[in-house]
């Protein structure tokens, strides 16, 4: 079963941001921040220099060239802000407040600061792309890190892997279609990772808002971008888009809001009123892993089963959202085909069907966060009468799947 990934995940709603990462006295008092020393971290991604965050840790930065336009390129990094929060350590979940800033004229094209941040995923070693894990892992909460973007490069790079193609055999051409900078390689992560792999393919994401927010956003923020064009040199000072409606240069200028151990089973209240005919579900005491036990399934199901077996409290699971899960999955016989319970870490994919098969889309279509779910999906809503690896054709298929965080199909972002 294919499972895609997702770009960003649901956070549970934060009080005071500090309060998960900070002690109580650091909650009720703001530092700001000037980085100077121009800190480094463990990535391959070459370091920038000529950039400066400026305000309070943990707020919204103020971004500022030291002169522009910026010549900025992929691979590229500048730790802005040191933080002074807890150090963020493998297999934790972080969650993000993002802005994006043209490196041409230093506007703000959008940001996510005006609501709580839901750009979270977990880190862990084994899957996170190294870069990204070596620049994350280590670093304190409130840091802010910019990451730099030039499409007009991505453009160039593409261009001369078709070309190399052309002229290079089938064994070949796996090396000529391989990612060699950070925006082609986050547009290519590989769909069956986990963790700050699904936040890493936020090149897919920076790209769609700043290409959709910017037309909006010309328009909206017209007359604030007329009265600051004199001090286009600081990004605080103009919050306007860019006028073209593609921004080919820019920075991902992210804030470590906070980390925390996630969340590994679901976390509801059981559900004892269950009706006859369905397969047995017990967990693990310790783990919460399911297994199954098919002696007490009817066998007659020829539509969609979707039964609550523990019911969560958290937000509603709709189309086009993304959300974090730890699934099984088994054939009528008691087979098990899938599960990600083994690996320990959670599966992020989009509830879309263009992603996932129908029953899986419908099934947990309007769930809360926190459920168990048990789906007993038919084969017309499932693969039908192709066979799938060691699924047979024409087979119902059976999945328990606990439901860990939901991120909306489209957070709000904005400048």
């Amino acid at each position: 079963m294919a499972l895609n990934s997702s770009l960003l995940k649901r956070l549970v709603a934060l009080g005071c941001a500090c309060a998960l990462s900070l002690g109580a006295s650091a909650c009720g008092s703001k530092k700001s921040s000037n980085t100077t020393s121009s800190p480094t971290a463990s990535t391959s991604f070459t370091h920038m220099d000529g950039i400066t965050a400026t305000g309070n840790l943990g707020e919204k930065p103020a971004i500022s060239f030291d002169s522009l336009p910026y010549s900025v390129h992929n691979d590229s990094y500048a730790i802005l802000q040191t933080g002074d929060g807890d150090t963020v350590q493998d297999g934790q979940r972080i969650c993000l407040q993002n802005m994006f800033v043209n490196t041409d004229d230093g506007s703000v094209l959008s940001s996510s600061w005006d609501s709580d941040p839901k750009d979270c995923a977990t880190i862990t070693s084994s899957q996170t792309p190294s870069d990204y894990y070596g620049l994350l892992v280590g670093q304190k909460v409130h840091t802010t890190i910019a990451i730099g973007y030039n499409l007009d490069e991505s453009s160039s790079s593409s261009s001369a892997a078709a070309n190399n193609s052309d002229s290079t055999d089938s064994t070949d051409s796996t090396d000529t279609t391989t990612a060699t900078n950070s925006a082609e390689r986050l547009a290519s992560v590989s769909q069956a990772s986990t963790g700050l792999s699904s936040l890493a393919a936020m090149n897919d994401f920076t790209a769609t808002v700043v290409d959709d927010e910017s037309s909006s956003a010309t328009s909206s923020d017209s007359s604030s971008s007329d009265s600051s064009s004199a001090d286009s040199s600081s990004a605080s000072s103009s919050d306007s888009s860019s006028a073209t409606n593609v921004n080919s240069h820019y920075l991902w200028v992210f804030t470590i809001m906070s980390t925390t151990t996630p969340a590994t089973r679901a976390s509801g209240t059981e559900v004892t009123d269950l009706p006859s005919g369905l397969p047995t579900v017990t967990r693990d005491s310790s783990t919460g892993e399911p297994s199954i036990d098919m002696s007490t399934y009817s066998g007659s199901t020829t539509s969609l089963v979707a039964q609550t077996l523990i019911q969560g409290t958290g937000d509603t699971v709709q189309e086009g959202d993304s959300i974090d899960c730890m699934y099984s999955g088994w054939l009528t016989d008691g087979t098990q085909f899938d599960s990600n319970w083994s690996s320990g870490t959670s599966t992020q994919f989009t509830v879309s069907e263009s992603s996932l098969i129908k029953g899986f889309v419908q099934g947990l279509v309007g769930q809360k966060v926190g459920s168990q779910v048990l789906l007993i999906i038919p084969p017309d809503l499932g693969y039908g009468s192709t066979a799938q690896g060691s699924i047979p054709a024409n087979s119902t298929l059976i999945f328990v799947v606990d439901i860990l965080y939901d991120t909306p199909a489209r957070a709000e972002v904005r400048g």
